[in-house]
């Protein structure tokens, strides 16, 4: 009984000091998803609409499913950061309906992208050979990587506004946001996208992929740093005394 109360209050302090926690899982179970579709010998990714071509190592575009599982698997933990500041700006009852807010904007760009770049990806396959393809966007990203363009986009990523307080002005606030932070996100990296689209979606690409967003945002510390911080808030939240055996003061 007490490991389970004990349990019950680590997981509501994580939940008060780490508000985007669910969004962190929501991006560890799409990246799940994609393994269990490329690795596990009975998942069928055509049927899921992510149909390869027989004579070609170039994908058509994925179904609505894999586009969808794909954002949130890459795109989320980018934005991990933005949401908890959204959730720090919001009223603490509004905490997760804002940071749902900021990703239905962020998403819904992202998900609109994602199909556009399919279509454009299939286009370029139609004239060029697999080879081609993927060397031209890999050429292209790194062209991109240096163009001022997109060290401006890359900077209005962290960028947050004032947030109303309640009602319909605050989902407004919060939804604008995620639209204005998706809309810099896919300026500084729908290239690196192409290159993942190029090469089939495999999660290895995606992997590194993401890897090149989080530190090319957050710095190359950036996981080191978040591992740092994970650590110290499973200690709090494992040591601090429970309300029934804190001292009196």
């Amino acid at each position: 009984m007490a490991i389970s109360v004990r349990a019950a209050l680590a997981g509501q302090r994580i939940a008060w000091r780490v508000p985007q926690w669910w969004a962190a899982l929501a991006a560890l179970a799409a990246w799940l998803v994609l393994i269990g579709l490329t690795y596990w010998p009975a998942a069928s990714i055509a049927h899921l609409g992510h149909i390869h071509a027989a004579s070609a190592s170039i994908p058509e575009r994925p179904g609505p499913f894999v586009s969808v599982d794909c954002v949130i698997a890459m795109m989320l933990p980018v934005v991990l950061f933005n949401l908890r500041q959204v959730a720090i700006a919001s009223l603490w009852g509004r905490r997760d309906r804002a940071m749902l807010g900021f990703l239905v904007g962020y998403s819904g760009i992202w998900i609109t992208t994602s199909l556009l770049l399919g279509a454009g990806i299939d286009a370029v396959a139609a004239l060029l050979d697999p080879a081609a393809t993927i060397a031209l966007t890999v050429i292209a990203a790194f062209a991109w990587h240096l163009s001022p363009i997109k060290r401006r986009a890359l900077r209005a990523c962290h960028q947050m506004v004032p947030l109303a307080p309640r009602g319909w002005q605050a989902d407004r606030d919060c939804v604008g946001l995620g639209l204005r932070v998706g809309s810099n996100c896919v300026v500084n990296c729908w290239v690196l996208m192409s290159v993942v689209f190029t090469t089939g979606h495999h999660p290895v690409i995606m992997g590194g992929a993401m890897v090149v967003m989080v530190i090319e945002r957050f710095g190359p510390h950036a996981f080191a740093d978040a591992a740092r911080a994970l650590k110290r808030e499973l200690a709090f939240a494992l040591t601090a005394p429970s309300p029934a055996v804190a001292p009196l003061l």
